[in-house]
Formats: C-alpha cells, sequence, structure tokens
C-alpha cells in the first residue's frame, strides 16, 4: 500500500498498464537465479520477486493486484460514468487479470488444469473437504490410495 500512494494520482489508464506490465513480466523475473545462501540476494530477491524461506508473498505480484484495486475503486467511483461503461471496463480488466494470472500458473507448473486460479481453488477445497468427509465417517483413510 504505501508503494500504491506513489502512483495513485496517475490516470487509471497509466496504472493498469503498470499493472498488467508487472503481471506479464513477473514469470521472466522468476526466472532469474540466485544464490539463497547470500543474504543480500535472498533478502533482494524474495522480498520483491521469488516465495521462499525469507518471505512467501513478494511485493510485485500483491503491488499488482493493489494497482489493478484502485484502478477498479477509480473507475467504478469517478472515472467510467455509465453502467455500461462500468460493466465492460471491469470484465475486460478482470478478464485478462485472469489470463494473465492463469499463464503465469502454467508456466510455474502449479496448475494441473488448463483452469482459471479460482477454479483450482474450488477444486482443491472440494477435494479436500471429500476427503475429510471419508476419513472423518469411516474412521481411516485405507483404501483412498
Amino acid at each position: 500500500m504505501i508503494l500504491l500512494t506513489l502512483i495513485v494520482n496517475m490516470k487509471w489508464q497509466i496504472r493498469l498498464g503498470i499493472a498488467l506490465t508487472i503481471l506479464f513480466i513477473y514469470p521472466f523475473l522468476l526466472n532469474i537465479s540466485y544464490n539463497t545462501e547470500v543474504l543480500w540476494q535472498q533478502v533482494i530477491m524474495q522480498t520483491f520477486i521469488d516465495a521462499g524461506d525469507f518471505n512467501k508473498y513478494p511485493i510485485m505480484p500483491w503491488f499488482a493486484l493493489a494497482i489493478l484495486g484502485s484502478v477498479m475503486a477509480t473507475g467504478w467511483l469517478k472515472g467510467w460514468k455509465t453502467d455500461k461503461q462500468k460493466i465492460i471496463y471491469s470484465l475486460v480488466i478482470g478478464a485478462v487479470s485472469i489470463l494473465i494470472a492463469t499463464l503465469i500458473r502454467m508456466e510455474r507448473g502449479l496448475a494441473i488444469y488448463f483452469l482459471s486460479p479460482i477454479s483450482v481453488l474450488f477444486h482443491f477445497s472440494l477435494t479436500k473437504n471429500i476427503l475429510q468427509v471419508f476419513t472423518t465417517t469411516s474412521g481411516s483413510s485405507d483404501g483412498l490410495y
């Protein structure tokens, strides 16, 4: 949020471009190799780009999401005048963002299927809940594997 204050007064189109650019180049930044044994390399890379032992939530992707949120808020509250503009711009921005997020997940090998990240989350939650029902009703998980 502190970084967002640096660009919050820019036009929403510029902020949208910054956010989509960050999301687009992020997979390429993840390919930067660094030595986790060297503290300054670990701190810089895992603070901004990569998740690891030092930091589980790197700043770059979360900064992009915060920018997207500010763009949507600006659009809904004062930028987009008609309901049609609000719907169209929101759908386009959301669809492009989900597409980029899906491509990032596919590039990193984190997605099993070509589904949106939301679908993968629901799939994981549903599978987890079904396994919990089987293990709690039968007393053991024998036969599930």
